[in-house]
């Protein structure tokens, strides 16, 4: 997987990402304390909480397409000599590029018909064409993070641009050697053998 520096992109997106997720958590705590403990409620968090999930989730699409995090099915792929896997890989790229800009260009126009017939929202009152930028922005940054990972297999620096999750033969082959059936371990031993 591509180990580049962080770069601001980077830096923001993790940090949009962590912030968005991190009031959104608070206020969904505070409507259920105001709601359960108060009898109360705050009207406008559930449609505030929506949009920054949809912030979240475009800014988190793109920052997982850098890092090879999106979940995938590559049985197959993982029988393929490199050469085919890379060739694999590029097509996947591809069409997934089609895809979001595809997506991008339709969501600029849904947002710009928001903005023309000033839809507002109905809890916040706020203009609609605000929060739902993230559709054509975050589809924008999935483009370009594609065009990155389209690069990075070309050049032969990344081959997998998912991950299944699941471990190669090779590394279940691995377990028993490292650790025995029947052997206790402790946390330390754990750490000790993983850094060989």
């Amino acid at each position: 997987m591509e180990k580049a520096k962080a770069t601001i992109i980077d830096r923001l997106e993790e940090i949009l990402i962590s912030v968005l997720l991190g009031v959104a958590t608070l206020l969904v705590f505070a409507q259920v304390v105001a709601r359960y403990v108060f009898n109360a409620g705050i009207t406008w968090a559930p449609e505030l909480v929506q949009h920054f999930f949809l912030w979240t989730v475009m800014i988190g699409a793109s920052y997982g397409f850098k890092h090879g995090v999106h979940l995938g099915v590559d049985v197959l792929m993982k029988k393929l000599p490199e050469t085919q896997r890379r060739i694999m890989a590029l097509v996947a790229v591809v069409i997934s590029l089609f895809f979001t800009v595809y997506m991008a260009y339709l969501s600029f126009f849904y947002v710009h018909d928001a903005y023309k017939m000033e839809l507002m929202t109905v809890d916040l009152e706020i203009p609609q064409w605000i929060p739902h930028l993230a559709l054509p922005l975050g589809f924008t940054l999935i483009s370009i993070r594609l065009i990155q990972v389209f690069f990075w297999v070309y050049t032969g620096r990344m081959i997998n641009v998912s991950t299944s999750g699941e471990l190669d033969s090779d590394e279940i082959e691995e377990i028993p050697d490292i650790y025995p059936p029947g052997h206790p371990t402790t946390e330390e031993e754990h750490l000790e053998k993983i850094k060989d």
